[in-house]
């Protein structure tokens, strides 16, 4: 290397140093350049995460949705009251000391407790499936408020996205069948904890 190139090299050097220096960057030690990159790295995450399936449980078990749920199971029930009471009515009368299981009209009762049990089990199957049905709609409509209050939580908290995934808290059955159900609503294993929306979404909803 030439002696003038030299010289221009420890120039340049030089005022790099410099530039350096007056930074105040060498002024703090080494721990507190770390963590002052690691802050400055670090960006806020984009991506929320709720724990929905635990709000529409909440929201099942509220002034919101209970009631109305009760309301309709109680409307099915005196539907097949009026039978119930004839069939314990006819239980009574076939099973009394002095039945006579050749009177006639003993038969008839037994002919009748019959075909009135059958259409009790035929109703209630007709019932679970209006109660199973009412039930649905109901978490649908539960679901689209969760929704809507999720999307407005996070637009407000700056996130993009906004992931359902099950409360890390609840605790898992000891049941194959219903394990694998709650394993299946955990998408999300691991998540910072600024980005779990699941309390201030259920606060917009007014859920304790």
């Amino acid at each position: 290397m030439k002696p003038f190139e030299r010289v221009a090299l420890w120039i340049t050097l030089a005022a790099a140093l410099t530039a350096l220096l007056a930074t105040g960057l060498f002024d703090r030690p080494l721990h507190a350049q770390e963590e002052a990159g690691e802050k400055t790295d670090v960006a806020k995450p984009l991506i929320a995460v709720c724990a929905v399936p635990a709000i529409i449980n909440d929201l099942m078990a509220s002034d919101r949705f209970e009631p109305d749920f009760l309301d309709r199971q109680e409307e099915l029930r005196e539907e097949v009251q009026p039978l119930i009471e004839e069939l314990e009515e006819l239980q009574a009368q076939l099973t009394a000391p002095d039945a006579d299981p050749e009177d006639p009209a003993l038969q008839l009762a037994f002919e009748r407790f019959q075909q009135l049990r059958n259409q009790l089990a035929q109703l209630s199957q007709q019932h679970n499936a209006t109660l199973d049905g009412f039930r649905a709609k109901q978490i649908i409509e539960a679901y689209e408020l969760i929704k809507a209050s999720a999307q407005a939580v996070a637009t407000e908290l700056g996130f993009e996205y906004v992931i359902s995934s099950a409360d890390d808290f609840e605790e898992l059955a000891e049941s194959t069948q219903i394990v694998v159900r709650q394993l299946t609503v955990r998408p999300v294993m691991m998540y910072p904890e600024a980005a779990d929306i699941t309390e201030a979404v259920r606060d917009d909803l007014n859920l304790e």
